[in-house]
């Protein structure tokens, strides 16, 4: 039942990613469904089975109202990232509670402090994909942490405070989100482990994709 969820889920945010429209037309990754479907899967591995559920409802429900929450996390990553197209966009985005933009804040930096624990341990892996911080961004360059935090900005309060509770028995555990979610990653791609994944970039060094499109 799980792995069915997950699949409906990345379905359902495929069908969204398709309703999303970009300024210089459509984007090349909105093509590219096997990208897509192993970066999305692999994140929604890494959540609870009512997390999972949870995200979707917030879709449905955005979607029975006229609101593609796809559509809006794009838009509210460009407040970093294109800050002046962001200006023209905000009016048509609806307000974040305060408490929804501080959770999803926290939520961000807690991710942040994992993905720079893991890059220490797989270098050339962390390296091969986004740019941690959002100091990076750029016209064509989006960060992890904007990504992120563009993404929860359109998460309901009650999925939101999920999230916190899971990240936060996570953190007292000792463990890193971000390392089990690029493990799942490595499994689809076919690697047994985060340790063979980075081996085999060490053998054959690719170029970052820090400014490829966000999925």
């Amino acid at each position: 039942m799980r792995q069915n969820e997950i699949e409906a889920l990345v379905q359902l945010e495929w069908t969204l990613f398709q309703q999303t429209q970009n300024e210089g037309g459509r984007a090349s990754c909105q093509d590219d469904w096997e990208t897509f479907h192993t970066m999305r899967t692999s994140q929604a591995m890494g959540w609870s089975e009512e997390m999972v559920r949870a995200w979707t409802r917030d879709l449905e429900e955005a979607w029975r109202q006229g609101r593609n929450l796809v559509t809006e996390k794009y838009a509210r990553m460009m407040a970093h990232t294109a800050p002046e197209t962001y200006r023209a966009l905000e009016p048509a985005l609806p307000p974040v509670p305060e408490e929804a933009a501080a959770l999803a804040r926290a939520l961000t930096d807690q991710l942040v402090a994992w993905a720079e624990e893991a890059q220490k341990k797989f270098p050339l892996l962390c390296g091969s994909g986004r740019p941690i911080h959002a100091r990076e961004d750029g016209p064509y360059t989006t960060s992890l942490e904007t990504y992120h935090l563009g993404e929860l900005l359109t998460f309901s309060l009650p999925t939101l405070r999920l999230f916190e509770g899971w990240y936060r028995e996570k953190a007292e555990r000792g463990e890193n989100l971000y390392l089990e979610i690029q493990t799942h990653t490595a499994r689809l791609l076919g690697y047994p482990s985060l340790e063979a994944a980075e081996q085999s970039l060490r053998s054959a060094p690719v170029q970052g994709g820090a400014g490829r499109c966000p999925v």
